[in-house]
């Protein structure tokens, strides 16, 4: 059974725009991969940290809605945290009651 999630993706502001692409399509494809289904991606730019992360204060968020099984978010949260460039991660589960 398919679920809905949101994925919101911090990345270093420093990648610059082809390495902040690259890098969104790599997580859509990583989405895929996994047997999910990209919904929408809505880059939401740079903003200010509530606390430094890696020694920046701003970060590039983007926000990923995806429906896939329930292996498939803790599998793309392993590879996230292993990937270059992203400062932090969080899926959240969106379609529950």
């Amino acid at each position: 059974m398919a679920r809905t999630y949101e994925l919101m993706v911090i990345t270093d502001p420093e990648l610059g725009e082809e390495a902040s692409q690259a890098l969104q399509e790599r997580i859509a494809h990583l989405v895929s991969q996994h047997g999910g289904e990209l919904k929408s991606t809505d880059p939401w730019g740079k903003r200010r940290l509530a606390y430094t992360i890696d020694g920046r204060s701003e970060g590039v968020y983007t926000l990923f809605t995806f429906e896939s099984g329930e292996r498939a978010p803790s599998e793309l949260s392993r590879l996230l945290r292993l990937t270059e460039g992203v400062l932090r991660h969080m899926i959240v589960r969106t379609d529950e009651g």
